[in-house]
């Protein structure tokens, strides 16, 4: 056979295999631009809730205690208008319901627990099953049994709830307030890996619970995909437990190869915490030290106004304040 004609020969065998991985090649870059899209969509979305959550309680400073939750419906409104918008299916109806559709779950993270805003089965009037979000009862971080014998329920700052079940007392308070009947809380660094560990443990214990309620719905209607737990990053699991925010998951948008469309984002509103560096004028210095500071506790708190919360040491320092000689922050 002549040289040409193998030539023709290999080109006519090898032409279409060049074709397709050509295709595919193609294919997989389009993918991965459609998934980054749908990422940018909803780590906006979700930091549009966020600054809603922060714009409604601009009137709550550091120092005063504001209600985030009344401003959980408002956000979930804001995440889900701004996927609305972003696919251009804003006013229609079964456009709009298949993209709800593909974030089942949004967590509303409270300064004193969390709520769960999900796709529920329920019976509307007419006995009709209806499957749509709704929010979930809230739910409290609560923590390890310590010492066989103290309950605690952690918020995001230092407040506790402490229950004896020896005396059968439920006591609140700052965790310094329990330091001589709870060891752990006499040192902050081993308070804040138990109150992180309890709400943690909490948030991941509710949606393992409701992933098994959502998993059931799936078989028993149109849902295609099993909602599977997330591999959140430790990163993000260290910013989720600091400030009241929202954390969606959702999973399911149409993708173009490979395995299934998922992600989370989580926006945090961080207005709303009380700052863990407070900063006070002492004997004419002025001075700053941590929330929980026994000094500052004891001697300081009670007796001078002239007090302000800060974000971190180094804020506080560029102010003008030293550091406690105390609690040395």
């Amino acid at each position: 056979m002549k040289l040409t004609s193998l030539a023709v020969l290999f080109t006519v065998i090898v032409f279409p295999f060049l074709t397709l991985t050509r295709n595919q090649m193609k294919m997989i870059k389009e993918d991965a631009r459609l998934r980054a899209y749908y990422d940018s969509v909803i780590d906006n979305a979700v930091q549009d809730a966020a600054f809603v959550i922060s714009r409604s309680v601009k009137d709550f400073s550091y120092g005063r205690k504001g209600d985030a939750l009344a401003v959980k419906d408002l956000a979930v409104q804001t995440f889900f208008d701004s996927l609305y918008y972003a696919f251009n299916v804003y006013g229609n109806p079964a456009s709009m319901a298949r993209v709800r559709a593909c974030v089942p779950v949004l967590i509303f993270i409270g300064e004193d627990g969390f709520y769960l805003y999900a796709i529920n089965s329920y019976s509307d009037e007419d006995n009709n099953t209806v499957m749509e979000h709704c929010w979930f009862p809230k739910k409290h971080y609560i923590g390890e049994l310590l010492q066989d014998r103290y309950s605690v329920r952690y918020t995001l700052g230092d407040q506790v709830y402490v229950y004896d079940r020896t005396n059968s007392e439920l006591t609140k308070g700052e965790y310094t307030d329990f330091k001589d009947k709870i060891p752990f809380f006499a040192d902050r660094d081993n308070f804040e890996i138990l109150r992180d560990s309890a709400v943690r443990q909490s948030v991941e214990k509710e949606f393992a619970l409701y992933i098994e309620k959502y998993n059931s719905l799936c078989h028993k209607s149109s849902f295609a995909l099993e909602l599977q737990f997330p591999a959140v990053d430790e990163e993000d699991w260290k910013r989720t437990l600091s400030d009241v925010g929202l954390l969606a998951f959702a999973q399911g948008f149409p993708v173009l190869h490979g395995q299934k469309y998922e992600h989370y984002a989580l926006g945090c509103a961080r207005v709303i915490r009380k700052a863990p560096i407070v900063g006070y004028k002492y004997a004419g210095q002025l001075y700053y030290c941590r929330t929980g500071c026994e000094f500052y506790r004891d001697t300081v708190r009670e007796n001078t106004w002239d007090i302000i919360y800060f974000n971190a040491p180094e804020e506080a320092a560029q102010k003008g304040y030293f550091p406690c000689t105390y609690c040395r922050p």
